[in-house]
């Protein structure tokens, strides 16, 4: 790859991205996508991106194995993470995610065919819970899925995120 014509402003940050390491069980659709914490490693330091964002892809599911273990390795200092979750995960598995360097849960519930999770572990885990990670979640979502469930205490985005303040 050549070099960058511009200069990434310092600390800049990729905000989302999955790391797809076949080293972790999974449910082989992503075969196509594999990427590894030292080949995203490579691309990150030649773009000039020291920061980064892993968010838990969905063939490895409710596991977040993988994405626990490529935030140690890409260095805590340097990252976060997005896990995955349903209404079953316990207080200590939060707890335990939080430590290991996540801060949000994803919800990706627009195409319900192949949904890790459904639109009805959102709630649950949003409010007390999710002060344990220090965060709050993402959903995603066609709008058409949604119509009145979100609670009115909570702000949207046009792309169907909310967040409860």
């Amino acid at each position: 790859m050549s070099s960058l014509s511009f200069s990434m402003p310092q600390n800049a940050c990729n905000a989302h991205l999955h790391i797809i390491d076949p080293a972790f069980p999974n449910d082989g659709k992503a075969a196509a996508q594999i990427g590894t914490v030292e080949t995203y490693r490579k691309l990150a330091d030649e773009l000039g991106l020291p920061r980064a964002v892993f968010v838990q892809a969905k063939p490895f599911a409710l596991d977040n194995s993988c994405l626990l273990d490529a935030i140690e390795r890409f260095g805590s200092e340097n990252c976060r993470g997005i896990a995955v979750a349903d209404g079953t995960v316990s207080d200590a598995e939060l707890e335990r995610l939080h430590r290991g360097g996540v801060r949000g849960l994803r919800f990706s519930v627009w195409n319900p065919s192949n949904a890790v999770v459904s639109f009805d572990d959102c709630a649950p885990l949003s409010e007390p819970r999710m002060p344990m990670l220090s965060a709050g979640l993402t959903a995603r979502w066609l709008s058409t899925t949604w119509g009145g469930l979100i609670p009115s205490s909570a702000s949207t985005t046009p792309h169907g995120s909310f967040c409860r303040s």
